[in-house]
């Protein structure tokens, strides 16, 4: 497989065999982390409502047994379309080339079509806050960053007019890169030709955004629902922009690949206090790394101790060997996903590779002592942000 990005917005990511399936992505940058005040939210609603503009495809779509989908992350908007490579290539030429307002490009949505999806989004916004680990993750981000998250905020939602919300749209409708996955060139040169008319390069958003401030707003924690007596505790480790999303990618690798990583092997191995422990990267509103345990209402305050010795003694459970099993862990996947092409879950995201692709490449040139440094900075007990959502909620 090859990657190539050309002077354009145009990236392409294609095989080098003749496999049928195909996958076509259109992503936009700009999303949560760059939303003002009174738009919080309104990239999600976005999201939903360019999606409405291929509606009349749908019954095509479903008899060539093409799927398609779309996500609203905290740094950009994407919406992809997957199936046999011939049908692609379809796809692709009546989304960009065909004439009328439902061109990808041309659509706007009627006020009707607004409001009904404004519904829809304020719905999935319940249901999501009711959820212990996304009010979490929601309320750390309000607390010392305000920043919402591409969940947006409620009384945005509700507030939001068709008149104020258009502009918005128009500019969300556009799109900063196209990734093409598949054999055949033809729907490639489609998107190259579409995007020769604005040749305008364009940088990948996390790489040029500025960092949000570490503030304390003080902002009141919601919640939806009561928990059955789980309680999610977890933790934001912040980092600077001196280490690299790929590297953020491997600590949080070292901390939570397998059974025998630090967290599960403490938690849950060694003490039984949890079922659910980890660790992930998260790219805004600053790079980070968050944990997450699931624990009984009892135990919340020796779960918590237990984790920030994690951290804060990391020196016994982040070992040479530690590191040598996880970096060949992840020489095995790039193998897995070189040896099956590519996968659906990895290539929404392939587009976006150069920020969190742990490529061989970068592993050569990682080390334990890097590794050493990066936590002697940064996994201290003054650099901890703490919540935990359940029977009762903190931030």
């Amino acid at each position: 497989m090859q990657f190539r990005t050309l002077d354009t917005a145009l990236t392409v990511h294609q095989e080098s065999n003749n496999h049928k399936l195909g996958f076509v992505a259109f992503k936009k940058f700009g999303s949560a982390a760059t939303e003002p005040r009174d738009f919080r939210g309104i990239s999600h609603l976005c999201e939903h409502l360019v999606c409405r503009a291929w509606d009349d495809m749908d019954d095509e779509l479903t008899r060539r047994g093409v799927s398609h989908n779309a996500g609203t992350g905290d740094v950009s908007v994407q919406y992809f379309f997957q199936g046999l490579d011939a049908h692609i290539d379809e796809v692709t030429d009546k989304l960009l080339l065909r004439e009328g307002p439902r061109n990808i490009l041309n659509w706007v949505p009627s006020e009707a079509e607004f409001e009904r999806e404004r519904k829809v989004v304020i719905q999935e916004y319940e249901g999501y806050m009711s959820k212990p680990f996304n009010a979490m993750y929601v309320n750390l981000g309000r607390r010392y960053f305000d920043f919402d998250t591409a969940i947006g905020d409620i009384e945005v939602l509700q507030a939001m007019t068709y008149d104020k919300f258009i502009p918005f749209f128009l500019e969300q409708r556009s799109f900063d890169a196209f990734m093409r996955v598949g054999s055949s060139e033809r729907s490639q040169s489609v998107l190259a030709d579409f995007v020769a008319a604005d040749p305008t390069p364009r940088q990948f958003l996390e790489s040029t955004r500025p960092y949000m401030a570490l503030v304390d707003t003080n902002r009141p924690v919601e919640f939806r629902s009561k928990s059955n007596g789980e309680v999610v505790i977890g933790d934001w480790l912040c980092f600077d922009d001196s280490v690299a999303p790929w590297e953020i990618a491997m600590i949080t690798e070292l901390f939570d690949a397998g059974v025998k990583s630090p967290l599960i092997d403490v938690l849950r191995v060694q003490h039984g206090l949890s079922y659910a422990a980890g660790m992930f990267r998260v790219g805004a509103p600053v790079p980070a790394a968050m944990s997450f345990v699931t624990v009984n209402p009892d135990n919340v305050d020796k779960a918590r101790s237990l984790l920030h010795c994690v951290y804060t003694d990391w020196e016994k459970h982040i070992t040479p060997e530690r590191f040598a099993t996880a970096v060949a862990g992840v020489r095995v996947q790039n193998q897995l996903k070189e040896a099956s092409n590519y996968q659906w879950h990895n290539a929404g995201q392939a587009i976006s590779a150069p920020l969190v692709n742990v490529t061989n490449a970068l592993l050569d040139t990682f080390t334990y002592e890097r590794v050493c440094s990066i936590l002697s900075k940064f996994f201290v007990k003054e650099n901890i942000r703490r919540a935990q959502v359940g029977e009762f909620l903190e931030i």
